[in-house]
């Protein structure tokens, strides 16, 4: 089944526009974990909207690839899956993270354990989904994708 031609226009466009609108919602909150949970109650609403944002435009940068894949080689076609690879464990990530932060703000909640729980998403085999490595996959794939 081929997906319409104008739902790929549509989430090719609008794929960009929420990714970058979610990353500069996101709050600057700096490198220190001690001021970023202070930072993240402040923000908390705006968190949650950008990396909401975030996750829904890297969800539709997939069929995007999917369009772009059947345009090329097997070169083409293997950076287009790298790239969505890394693009949907990043939007999974980015999902998971938001959430987190979420729950892990509510009010009425000791923030202390919260901003303990927050630190360890990343922990062993389960955290391995929602770590970072999907973004240095995603450029690996558009590199691969751009040689194709």
């Amino acid at each position: 089944m081929t997906p319409s031609p104008i739902l790929l226009l549509a989430a090719a466009i609008a794929a960009p526009i929420l990714f970058v609108t979610g990353q500069a919602l996101l709050p600057d909150l700096g490198r220190d974990t001690a001021t970023a949970f202070p930072l993240m109650l402040e923000y908390r609403d705006q968190l949650i909207l950008s990396r909401l944002l975030t996750t829904a435009g890297a969800y539709l940068l997939l069929p995007l690839f999917w369009l772009v894949a059947g345009l090329g080689g097997t070169v083409t076609r293997a950076g287009a899956v790298v790239a969505a690879a890394g693009t949907f464990f990043n939007a999974v990530s980015q999902a998971v993270q938001g959430y987190a932060a979420w729950g892990a703000t509510a009010p009425g909640l000791e923030h202390g354990a919260s901003m303990q729980t927050l630190l360890h998403l990343e922990d062993g085999p389960a955290g391995w989904v929602v770590s970072y490595w999907s973004v240095p996959l995603f450029g690996i794939g558009l590199v691969v994708l751009g040689i194709g």
